[in-house]
C-alpha cells in the first residue's frame, strides 16, 4: 500500500496484504508511482528499471514486480525490515 505525504519515504509497517511504503510526493500526475517505485528499488537494492507497476496506478494498493536474481533472498530482506518497523 502506499501511503502518499507521509513524513518519511520507506517502509512505514507490514500489514496482512503486503508492505505500507511511505511516500512524500502527493498523487498528482503519476508523481506518487514514480517516487513508490524508486523507493522500492532503493529498499530492495536493485535498478529503477527492474521493478515495475503491474497494478493499481490510480489506487493505493499497488502491485510492483521487482525483477531480481534471487527472490527468496529479497522477500526475507523485506519481510526482515517490515517487522523492525
Amino acid at each position: 500500500m502506499a501511503r502518499p505525504g507521509a513524513p518519511r519515504a520507506g517502509i512505514l509497517r507490514g500489514d496482512p496484504r503486503g508492505l505500507v511504503i511511505g511516500i512524500a510526493a502527493a498523487p498528482e500526475r503519476g508523481r506518487a508511482n514514480a517516487e513508490l517505485i524508486e523507493t522500492v528499488a532503493r529498499i530492495a537494492g536493485v535498478a529503477r528499471s527492474a521493478v515495475e507497476l503491474v497494478a493499481g496506478a490510480k489506487a493505493r494498493h499497488k502491485s510492483l514486480r521487482i525483477a531480481c536474481g534471487d527472490p527468496a533472498g529479497l522477500a526475507a530482506r523485506l519481510a526482515a525490515m517490515a517487522s523492525r518497523t
